[in-house]
């Protein structure tokens, strides 16, 4: 009986450990993935790049949309791919990847954020329909 009552109480609290997680690159990720927005990018031979938001950042929708709109000005971003979320630190937008590469899309980016003063670290990219790492 104390083997089952303690598989039951280790069984329990399992899916919470892995629930509570919320730092994971897939985490972030599926937080700022919009399926329109992805398959729209992808029709057109376009490049998704998910971010990490680097700095402090506070879980307010106001500054989620001013975040959003400074990083749709950046030059190459379309401006209405930008998906934000603070409680995951996640930004993603859309980019020409044949107009700039993922490192200078990250620079023109964190200089529109300067302002909050976050950075931002590439996760994952997806590219021709493929979701993969940074290199």
């Amino acid at each position: 009986m104390r083997q089952l009552l303690a598989a039951a109480l280790l069984a329990s609290a399992l899916p919470l450990t892995a629930a509570a997680c919320g730092v994971c690159i897939e985490d972030k990720v599926a937080a700022t993935y919009d399926f329109q927005v992805v398959s729209h990018a992808t029709r057109n031979g376009h490049t998704v790049l998910f971010y990490e938001l680097v700095g402090p950042v506070a879980p307010d929708p106001k500054t989620a949309a001013l975040i959003a709109a400074a990083s749709a000005k950046a030059a190459g971003v379309e401006h209405d791919s930008v998906r934000v979320s603070l409680q995951q630190a996640a930004l993603s937008v859309v980019v020409d990847a044949k107009r700039a590469s993922p490192t200078e899309m990250k620079n023109r980016i964190e200089q529109k954020l300067l302002p909050w003063r976050l950075g931002l670290k590439l996760l994952r990219t997806i590219e021709n329909g493929k979701l993969s790492a940074p290199a």
